[in-house]
């Protein structure tokens, strides 16, 4: 590891990962994306507000249409959730890529994940078939699943990977450290619980401030290819 914000691992290879591996550093990543996410605070707080917004705002579009509280939704909601929102959430992996280099952020640059549209809504949906499976069928798979697909929407920003290669790289990557990243994803979870415990608008400090800790563990693990994506 260098020191600053950027790690030691620069445009490392995959093979060479896979082959080599790699350890995982957890208080490393807390420490610099919790620097990743003050030196953009103001811009990644509105952001992750503009997404609840939007998202409540559908969300009262299908109430209204399925006739109020307690009828059955008319799909829009899932719609939204397919289509919309994988793109919508990737927006604060590019906010912390830009973090991550030093770069300046605006606001229209969140929204760039639109460019990665099919790959994101297909890992998207792909993952959450494959992860319910799991858990239908046996607790361990589906938590196993969940955990191995953490990288995937990062590689498809930074590596402009299909979303099947993602998947698989993602799995393999993880795999070879499966338990810290289970214990990484769950100190994520303990942060997010507090932001939504501190009267719920904690959360949305602590969704962007996550993101930026995924996205050193990310860069240290696997390297930041690309020094531009917003």
């Amino acid at each position: 590891m260098q020191d600053g914000t950027t790690g030691g691992s620069g445009r490392r290879s995959i093979p060479m990962l896979l082959n080599e591996g790699y350890t995982v550093n957890m208080g490393d990543y807390i420490s610099r994306g919790w620097r990743m996410f003050k030196s953009n605070l103001a811009l990644m707080v509105v952001y992750t507000v503009i997404i609840a917004v939007i998202s409540g705002i559908v969300a009262t579009i299908d109430t209204n249409l399925a006739g109020g509280e307690g009828a059955r939704s008319t799909g829009v909601s899932l719609l939204f959730n397919l289509l919309v929102a994988p793109p919508l959430w990737a927006g604060l992996y590019l906010g912390a890529f830009k973090s991550l280099n030093n770069q300046s952020l605006e606001l229209g640059g969140f929204f760039k994940g639109f460019q990665f549209f099919a790959p994101l809504v297909l890992a998207n949906l792909i993952i959450g078939i494959f992860v319910s499976l799991g858990f239908l069928l046996c607790l361990i798979p589906g938590i196993y699943l969940a955990v191995s697909y953490l990288l995937t929407t990062p590689l498809i920003l930074d590596r402009n990977m299909g979303f099947w290669e993602a998947m698989e790289t993602s799995r393999k990557i993880v795999t070879k450290q499966w338990v810290s990243w289970f214990v990484f994803g769950l100190l994520m979870l303990v942060i997010n619980v507090g932001g939504v415990a501190a009267c719920i608008v904690g959360v949305f400090f602590t969704i962007p401030l996550t993101y930026c800790m995924w996205v050193a563990a990310y860069e240290d693990v696997v390297g930041l290819q690309r020094t531009s994506i917003m």
